[in-house]
């Protein structure tokens, strides 16, 4: 090796060494503080409201409102963005959810005491 060689090594060497500390704490775009823009925001207006009483589930907070069986078995239901709603009961606390559109089933629920709920 011969000194430009050497020198080009060695400068090298020291410039990732000078370098790489300072990308290390360089702040990335998701550190600091974030405000939001409630102008901005589109909020759900209301909570969504759903029981099941004696076999029957109700969404009364849904457009249009639902009354199904809450069976496990495939009901038809209309103005909503899926054809079918199985409701069933898993517990006295908690229920579950699938709906269908053209044959293709849609996100599960299970609601409100279990882990998995996609409203």
């Amino acid at each position: 090796m011969n000194r430009i060689e050497r020198f080009v090594t060695y400068a090298m060497f020291l410039m990732l060494t000078l370098w790489i500390p300072v990308a290390l704490f360089a702040q990335s775009p998701f550190d600091g503080t974030w405000r939001t823009n409630m102008g901005q925001s589109k909020l759900s207006p209301k909570p969504y409201v759903f029981s099941v009483n004696g076999g029957m589930y109700d969404c009364s907070s849904c457009s249009p409102k639902i009354h199904v069986k809450a069976d496990g078995q495939d009901q038809p239901v209309t103005g909503q963005p899926y054809d079918t709603v199985s409701v069933r009961e898993v517990d006295s606390k908690s229920i579950a959810t699938t709906t269908k559109k053209n044959g293709t089933t849609g996100p599960n629920r299970v609601g409100p005491c279990r882990t998995m709920a996609t409203l």
